[in-house]
């Protein structure tokens, strides 16, 4: 599994938010060492693209915990208390390290059949199955629980994750053709389907006094994304408003390189890269070389004030702002997303790090100089 702690915070809150109850005192057990455990994870993460630190705290859960809880799910699997203690391993397999971890990881197929058995319709679930959809494993859970869920308004919640899931997945460059088109046709399938089949199960939501699909939107945006926006297709032209009210596109930039920042003034990894980004800016003048930052806040003037008051941005800067149709249409969920676009407009990389896009960007921009 890969660790991303930030999806596993905010899958622990739904499962408690969407159980609408009140905890149990047992339940409440599992809870609290989740919430130590997310904690000492989170203090392992430091650095502008979140790179992993020393952290030498002992680890709030231990090996006799996790056993515990093992023995816990075992007595009664059907238990609400054993979906507490289901969870608290699970993600211990992920989150932990050492003993602790390899204990744990054995245990994942059983809970994943045990949950599958006896709390597929319970909504404290949807925290572990948004956990999932975060990494590239249990994809084949996600889908069984789909199949054997009646709720259609889980079903529609749980179709979403498994489009974002596939989205996700076909970032990497290291899939195989046969990989990469089996998980395209997964997340289109699975996007038809909420969007011609689910999507009415789904309430709108209330966003600045505005009634809106927000969710219906994001699947569009995510079908966008697998059928225009992977790895080696050409950049269809994106448009957006400049901070200055302007229309431009990526058209406006052909033949060129680029790199394309979605990012928010309040995402703090965003901020951090901007420096950086800055830098590579001015050491790539004078090459083929189009840096487009493209500002996901709802309104332009915490932009235009973050830009004149604490870090200059030379480049272009666009303002699309996430929660509208618009902004929504291109897929992008997580801040900061990078693509790097070589200078034939072929989407070369899709990513949360700037290291890693960094390095292929100069490379490109060298390229494309010399030909």
């Amino acid at each position: 599994m890969k660790s991303v702690i930030a999806g596993f915070l905010l899958a622990f809150s739904a499962s408690i938010a969407m159980a609408g109850e009140a905890p149990q005192p047992e339940t409440d057990q599992y809870q609290q060492q989740l919430s130590q455990l997310f904690e000492w994870s989170r203090q392992s993460q430091s650095g502008h693209d979140d790179q992993p630190a020393q952290n030498t705290a002992e680890q709030p859960v231990s090996v006799a915990d996790l056993k515990a809880a093992v023995q816990t799910y075992k007595a009664d699997p059907s238990a609400d208390i054993s979906l507490g203690a289901m969870l608290l391993v699970y993600y211990a397999a992920d989150i932990a390290t050492g003993e602790q971890q390899e204990y744990a990881t054995q245990h994942v197929d059983e809970i994943y059949n045990l949950a599958l058995e006896h709390h597929v319709d319970n909504p404290k679930l949807f925290g572990m199955l948004l956990g999932i959809s975060r990494s590239s494993e249990g994809s084949g859970f996600l889908e069984k629980v789909f199949a054997k869920v009646d709720n259609k308004q889980m079903k529609a919640q749980i179709a979403d994750l498994i489009v974002d899931q596939a989205v996700s997945i076909l970032y990497s460059d290291k899939l195989s053709q046969q990989e990469r088109a089996a998980h395209k046709a997964r997340g289109e399938r699975y996007a038809r389907l909420y969007i011609d089949e689910l999507s009415d199960a789904v309430p709108n939501m209330e966003i600045s006094g505005k009634n809106i699909p927000l969710n219906l939107w994001r699947v569009k945006g995510a079908l966008f994304d697998l059928q225009h926006l992977g790895l080696g297709q050409k950049l269809p032209n994106l448009q957006a408003l400049d901070l200055e009210g302007k229309e431009d596109g990526t058209d406006n930039y052909a033949g060129k390189v680029m790199l394309i920042d979605f990012w928010t003034t309040w995402c703090g990894p965003c901020k951090a890269s901007l420096p950086h980004i800055a830098k590579m800016t001015e050491e790539l003048k004078g090459k083929p070389f189009q840096m487009i930052s493209v500002a996901c806040d709802q309104e332009v003037e915490p932009v235009i004030e973050f830009r004149e008051e604490e870090q200059p941005m030379p480049w272009v800067n666009w303002h699309l702002p996430a929660l509208t149709e618009e902004g929504e249409r291109v897929g992008t969920t997580a801040y900061p997303t990078y693509f790097v676009v070589d200078a034939k407009g072929v989407i070369r990389m899709k990513t949360h790090s700037f290291d890693e896009a960094e390095p292929l960007v100069r490379e490109l921009a060298t390229e494309a100089t010399k030909n």
